[in-house]
């Protein structure tokens, strides 16, 4: 199970780690959460860690920034956008980041800080090298921690702990459809539906079902991804037009219009 507060436990400060879960299981809200707790302890507290979040995904298809050098740095680079406002890859300067590198590599009791670096799944294969490679350099720097999302293990080697994340249970599932509208009726046909409930047990799959459900529609008889994807689509669709159409008309026009 994951937990924000085990892994920002202070016994936890040497560890790097390997989040691996299916598509939809949250790894990218739990990252996220990660950084806000991390945050929060840093400010109210002064210590623990300064998070640092990354996003993989965000790899550049074409290798122009690296001004061919094979040994340059996207987690670095990215890093100084987004905390020193730099425009793009190659507008960092090398001043700043030989620093980051420093400041990465210093010798403390802990380290200070840690870099999330999330959806590395996501990164083309023909890429995908390159960034093992850095993220099992940054993973060696003394004064940084490191934790990766993946839809595979491929980074679960000596340098990471492997952490696979575990799909709610159905007492959890059926507390959350209880508090968010579903009918007593409604909870008893969901748990009937096994094939609706091993869906559902991912995250993002949950809120699409109860957003559907608060707009109205009978979700208990999903069998399919394809079938929830489809619905939810559809809704969104659904909610662009009317937004369209009642952004020019009076609001009894719109009270018209939807009865």
């Amino acid at each position: 199970k994951l937990d924000c507060c085990k892994i920002t436990a202070t016994g936890n400060r040497q560890k790097n780690l390997l989040i691996c879960g299916g598509n939809g299981s949250g790894k990218t809200t739990f990252m996220l959460g990660l950084w806000g707790e991390f945050l929060r302890r840093r400010i109210e507290t002064g210590s623990g860690f300064i998070p640092l979040y990354v996003s993989l995904s965000d790899y550049p298809e074409d290798a122009d920034w690296r001004q061919g050098d094979t040994q340059d740095s996207f987690i670095l680079r990215q890093i100084c956008m987004n905390c020193y406002g730099a425009a793009n890859l190659a507008g960092c300067s090398p001043d700043l980041l030989s620093g980051l590198a420093a400041e990465f590599a210093k010798e403390n009791d802990a380290p200070q800080y840690v870099l999330l670096a999330d959806g590395l799944d996501e990164v083309k294969p023909e890429v995908r090298g390159l960034l093992h490679y850095e993220l099992r350099t940054f993973s060696e720097k003394s004064n940084l921690r490191v934790i990766v999302t993946s839809r595979c293990q491929d980074l679960a080697l000596g340098a990471f702990d492997l952490i696979e994340t575990d799909g709610l249970s159905d007492e959890a599932l059926l507390r959350f459809l209880s508090e968010h509208g579903f009918s007593r009726g409604e909870c008893g046909k969901a748990e009937a539906n096994r094939t609706l409930m091993r869906l559902i047990r991912y995250p993002m799959y949950l809120a699409m079902l109860c957003r559907l459900h608060d707009s109205g529609q009978r979700v208990t008889d999903i069998t399919r991804t394809g079938r929830l994807l489809h619905r939810y689509f559809l809704m969104g669709k659904e909610r662009e037009r009317i937004d369209r159409i009642s952004g020019r008309r009076s609001d009894g026009e719109n009270e018209k219009m939807l009865l």
